[in-house]
Parts: structure tokens; C-alpha cells; sequence
């Protein structure tokens, strides 16, 4: 008896055939080259990024624990309804094959965000932020004014604590958790193509383009650009009279805007616009739910996003574009790499199969 899986992520039997294949190197391979991307980064800028091992890898043990202890209590709830004997061994077993699977939120996750922190806190002594006129004036074009000023024109009088939530607690909890989740209960195909999109887009957008496009976006950039003092202030001043100043946007903003001043790199230090990595990581949540009943969901969780991504200032509009066409453009791309790779191993056991055939030698023998 198997232990079911959520909607959307059930073994085919192709993958219960091949369930050692795909592997994770895939991933391990990406994490391995954001690691060595930031911490190469955070020394050309003469920043020291020491301080960010333990804290991310203390986080992330911590958070697939307890995503595991949830996921082990709705297991044997669902294998008590089909009454399954020994439903402990059953869940033993099934925690023992995902053993590598789990190390990617508990060990690669981390380092990979180690490496994607470094990198970010590097941008502003190795590449400065030169874009922001050009992005600013991209949004002016495309919606007839600036996003920041249309999203809070149109959320002008809307509570903000639960817009805060959204853009904050909740995007920082399916970050953390959604991964962990993913890595426990998905079928190891959907487990090694999520974080293998995740991690190229990451890769790609935020560190890649975010060297190449540098922005610090419309509530920063006027600490790094005088072009924009006054608008920055414009927006702090409207959000200063909106939102608590004890809570987490103000809290997050004030926290960027003095670590970047900082030899030491923190946890969630580092200031980059384009693209938004908010937008890119929902976007991949959105490619993982298709055909599922968390589709929708997660489109208009999207859509919350993008909105707020310039309603707290953090992005214009354009980043959240470039942002989904990354993503999307990587998840593709990660599918056709993970097929690519699985053709000759899935050769290979055809041909170990085929060995094993005895009809394979009755054959040999009427042809002797």
C-alpha cells in the first residue's frame, strides 16, 4: 500500500518504474553555482557573508521538521481511513526513499540562499544601480504613469495590514514551507523539476540580470541616485502615513536601507528591483500548479503580488514582467533539460530489462 500524495502530484507509473530517476544533481549543480557566484561576489566587494551559514541552515532544517511533522500527521490520518496495517513502517519507509529528495530544502536551499544573498548585497559596490531612470520611465510608457502612484491611487482608503501580510508574511511562509511541502510530498519527477526551475530562475533573474539591469527600485533608489530623492521620499512619506510603523514593510525597508552600509552581509540583506524576485518565485508556484485545484489560487496570488510589488514601493511594474517571463521561460527550460538528461538513463534500464527478458534467449536460441 502507498501513502497517498496531494492532488496534482501523484506517481505515474512511469515514475514508480524510474523512481531513482531524476536525480537532484540537477539543482545541486545550480545551488552549487549561486553559492560560488555570491561568495565571489561579496569579495570583490569586500563584504563578508560568514555570518549567513548558520542562520539559513538552522531555518531550513528547522522548517522541513516541521513541515515533515504535519506532513507524517495528515499520512496517517489518510492511511487510517483505508486502514492500512502498520501505517508507522509505512511512513518509515516512505521518508527513507525521499531521504535525498529532503535535502534539498534541509542543505541546498540554504546554501543556494547563502549564495543568492551574497550576490545581492554585493550589487551596489560592484555594478552601483544605473537603471532606474530607464525602468521609471518604461512604467511612465507602458501604464501612462508611475505604478507606484496608480497602485496606491487605486488601494487609496483599503486596509493595509492585511496588504502587508500578503506581500510579506504570506510570501515569505510559501516560500519557506512551499518548498519543504514540495520536497516531502510531491512525486520526485515534480520535486526535482520545481526546485530546478526555481533555482535557474533565481540564478538567472536574480543574480545574472540583476548585475546586468540594476535597479534599486522607486523606494530606494534615491539613497544611490539624486534624480530620485524626491520621489523616494514622496513614496516613504505616503507609506510612512499608511502603514504601522512597528510592522513589517517599514520594519524590512528600514532594515535594507542600513545594511547596505554594512561590511557585514545579513540574513534578507541586499537591494535589487529588476527583476522582482517576489513576482519570479510565484510564478514558478503558478507553473507548478497548473491542471491542479491550486491553479487559481495561486494566479490570483500572482496577480496580488505584481499589484504590491510597486503599491510598497519595492518594484515598478516592468520588474514583475521581466520577472514572469524569466520564470516561465526557466520552467520550460528546466523540463527540457531534465528530459534530456533522463533519455539515456532511461535507456539504459531498458536495456538492463531487456537482458533480464528469458524470452530474450528462447529467441537467441531458435535463431542458433
Amino acid at each position: 500500500m502507498t501513502i497517498p500524495a496531494p492532488i496534482g502530484y501523484e506517481a505515474t507509473s512511469a515514475e514508480n518504474e524510474l523512481k531513482s530517476t531524476p536525480t537532484i544533481g540537477l539543482p545541486v549543480v545550480l545551488a552549487f553555482g549561486m553559492l560560488v557566484f555570491g561568495l565571489i561576489a561579496a569579495r570583490a566587494a569586500g563584504l563578508n557573508p560568514n555570518g549567513l551559514f548558520l542562520p539559513y541552515m538552522v531555518t531550513g532544517m528547522g522548517v522541513t521538521a516541521f513541515a515533515l511533522l504535519i506532513s507524517a500527521f495528515a499520512w496517517v490520518i489518510g492511511l487510517a481511513k483505508v486502514g492500512a496495517d502498520r501505517p508507522l513502517q509505512l511512513i518509515r519507509r516512505r521518508i527513507q526513499e525521499r531521504w535525498t529528495l529532503l535535502l534539498l530544502p534541509t542543505l541546498v536551499f540554504p546554501l543556494f540562499f547563502v549564495g543568492y544573498t551574497a550576490a545581492k548585497a554585493a550589487i551596489p559596490s560592484i555594478v552601483g544601480y544605473t537603471w532606474d531612470v530607464f525602468w521609471s520611465e518604461a512604467d511612465r510608457l507602458l501604464f501612462g504613469n508611475d505604478a507606484w502612484r496608480l497602485a496606491q491611487r487605486l488601494l487609496s482608503g483599503v486596509p493595509t495590514a492585511p496588504l502587508e501580510f500578503v506581500y510579506t508574511m504570506l510570501w515569505a511562509g510559501m516560500l519557506l514551507f512551499g518548498t519543504a511541502f514540495v520536497a516531502i510530498n510531491a512525486s520526485r519527477q515534480k520535486v526535482v523539476h520545481f526546485y530546478s526551475a526555481l533555482f535557474l530562475s533565481w540564478l538567472l533573474a536574480g543574480a545574472l540580470l540583476a548585475y546586468g539591469l540594476s535597479a534599486a527600485g522607486p523606494v530606494f533608489a534615491g539613497y544611490f541616485d539624486p534624480r530620485f530623492v524626491n520621489e523616494s521620499r514622496e513614496i516613504r512619506s505616503l507609506l510612512g502615513h499608511s502603514l504601522n510603523h512597528s510592522g513589517p514593510v517599514m520594519v524590512t525597508q528600514q532594515f535594507l536601507a542600513a545594511a547596505v552600509r554594512s561590511p557585514m552581509i545579513y540574513e534578507g540583506s541586499g537591494i535589487s528591483a529588476m527583476p522582482s524576485m517576489h513576482v519570479a518565485i510565484v510564478t514558478i508556484y503558478v507553473c507548478a500548479a497548473r491542471r491542479t485545484c491550486w491553479q487559481w489560487p495561486a494566479l490570483i496570488y500572482w496577480a496580488a503580488i505584481f499589484f504590491l510589488s510597486a503599491y510598497f514601493g519595492y518594484h515598478y511594474w516592468i520588474d514583475g514582467i521581466a520577472a514572469t517571463a524569466v520564470a516561465v521561460g526557466c520552467w520550460y527550460a528546466s523540463e527540457l533539460l531534465l528530459r534530456i538528461k533522463a533519455l539515456p538513463i532511461a535507456g539504459l534500464r531498458h536495456e538492463a530489462a531487456s537482458s533480464r527478458d528469458p524470452a530474450r534467449f528462447v529467441h537467441a536460441g531458435d535463431q542458433n
